[in-house]
Order: structure tokens, then C-alpha cells, then sequence
């Protein structure tokens, strides 16, 4: 999301824009997990940007979707709260599981999912 920039007068004469590259985090998050455990962090509207399968990781950049409520039941319901600590089932396997929000510097809300 871009802020835009008013002359003087209040017209918008441009945008200020920031990247982050967020590469080295989601590294952080992937090296702190203990053997065997998934990671899955989500955007604001639940999809992916970090997934197991590298293939579901931004697949809405590609126009699929591939989204937190499709693999945990309890983001169906839309009740954060209830999703807090959670048994998952993935891949055959039962995980214990457990999500945080975090909003990025007042900016995007990015969920981060730990099994």
C-alpha cells in the first residue's frame, strides 16, 4: 500500500512506496523451528506467504488461492481468538499448533502459524 504525496495546493503529485524484503525473517521463523515442524505465515486476508509447499506461498500473485482456512479448521469460523492454540492435521500427521497476529510497523497484519 502506497502513501500518496500532495503539493502545496493538496494535489497529489506522487507516491511513496516501501518494499521489505521480507526473505531473511521468514528464514528466522523457518530456522526456529523445532525437527519436523511447519511454518505458514498469511497476509491480512489469510493467504499465503510462506507455506511448506513452496508452490501455495503467494499463489494469489498467480491468481489461486491458497489460504490458512483451507488447511486449519479453526480459521473458518473467523474467530482469532478460538484459533489460538489448536491440533492441525497436515499431510496424515496431528501437530499441536499455534498462531500469532502481528501487524508490520502499524502497517499489514501478517498471521504466523507454528506446528
Amino acid at each position: 500500500t502506497g502513501t500518496p504525496v500532495h503539493d502545496a495546493d493538496g494535489k497529489p503529485f506522487g507516491l511513496i512506496l516501501i518494499n521489505l524484503d521480507m526473505r531473511p525473517v521468514f528464514a528466522e521463523l523457518r530456522a526456529s523451528l523445532d525437527r519436523g515442524g511447519k511454518l505458514f505465515v498469511a497476509n491480512a486476508d489469510g493467504d499465503y506467504l510462506v507455506h511448506p509447499d513452496p508452490r501455495r506461498a503467494f499463489a494469489f500473485e498467480f491468481s489461486r488461492r491458497a489460504r490458512l482456512r483451507d488447511d486449519f479448521a479453526a480459521f473458518r469460523t473467523g474467530d482469532r481468538k478460538a484459533a489460538g492454540n489448536f491440533r492441525a492435521r497436515l499431510g496424515g500427521k496431528t501437530y499441536a499448533a499455534a498462531h500469532v497476529d502481528v501487524q508490520l510497523a502499524g502497517g499489514p497484519r501478517l498471521t504466523v502459524v507454528k506446528a
